[in-house]
């Protein structure tokens, strides 16, 4: 077929683009959602009603400017929760500051969200953020970060002491891998007026593979475009000499 290739690369485009925007439009409209929704369940609780309703009950929000994360967040860790934003392990803690630690887990992104894709960059001394249902945000700082083998990966989940509280944020590394797990453990701090302003845009191993996918089929399509005018020229100065012969 003719132009066969050109349809391919302008495909591949589209594509990137696509897959582009949904992790970087559509994936955070979606938290939009599920952290306006507890911040209406907040009020509502305090007046006395009805909590809104969503298929998923977020029960916090997870602030970390450093990767610029705003993340709902679950009180379970199923599919369905770890999918569309963190949840919390059942059984490590409970998120109510009880001088436990509670692991928030998520996974490392999918070609629509990113989630917990840039967790792996956080460094000791990195702080994030916890508003909690009783309407109270708090500053968590990272002191540990570890990657371990899922095998037995409980008995990695650091226990509080000095009576301090942890929340460890958890997923799955490398990209495409998963064999190990990576874990960033914060202790309490105390509770903070406001959340630091997110690092600008960060751009994720995913989508610098799809920039780089894009960009390559774009170059691709200019070159056969440009190959295809060079032989249309070609055969325009072939035909005129025949025709002087």
């Amino acid at each position: 077929m003719k132009h066969f290739d050109k349809i391919i690369y302008v495909i591949v485009i589209v594509l990137c683009c696509y897959f582009g925007y949904q992790t970087k439009v559509t994936s955070v409209k979606t938290q939009e959602k599920y952290i306006e929704e507890f911040e209406k369940n907040l009020t509502v609780t305090k007046e006395g009603g009805k909590s809104f309703s969503l298929a998923l009950q977020p029960v916090g929000v997870l602030y970390v400017p450093d990767i610029n994360l705003s993340l709902a967040v679950f009180n379970n860790s199923s599919e369905s929760a770890i999918s569309n934003g963190a949840g919390l392990i059942q059984g490590t803690g409970t998120l109510k500051n009880e001088k436990d630690n509670s692991v928030i887990t998520a996974h490392n992104g999918d070609p629509s969200k990113d989630l917990f894709i840039n967790l792996t960059k956080l460094k000791v001394g990195n702080k994030f953020y916890m508003k909690l249902k009783d309407g109270k945000t708090y500053e968590y700082e990272v002191f540990d970060t570890r990657e371990v083998s899922p095998v037995e990966e409980y008995k990695q989940f650091l226990k509080p002491e000095n009576g301090d509280t942890y929340v460890t944020l958890r997923t799955c590394t490398p990209i495409g891998i998963n064999d190990k797990r990576f874990l960033a453990t914060g202790k309490l701090i105390g509770e903070a007026s406001i959340v630091p302003q997110g690092k600008g845009m960060m751009i994720s191993l995913f989508e610098w593979g799809l920039i780089v996918i894009a960009l390559g089929s774009g170059i691709l399509l200019v070159l056969s475009i440009r190959n295809d005018i060079k032989k249309k020229k070609k055969g325009v100065v072939a035909d005129a000499k025949a025709d002087n012969s």
